[in-house]
């Protein structure tokens, strides 16, 4: 199963940016 980080930032014009990082697992 892999969970999904959401990662929110601003940009430059001041907008929110919404990332969505999948971190590797270590099995």
């Amino acid at each position: 199963m892999i969970d999904r980080i959401s990662v929110e930032r601003i940009g430059e014009n001041g907008e929110s940016i919404i990332e969505f990082e999948v971190p590797f697992l270590k099995s």
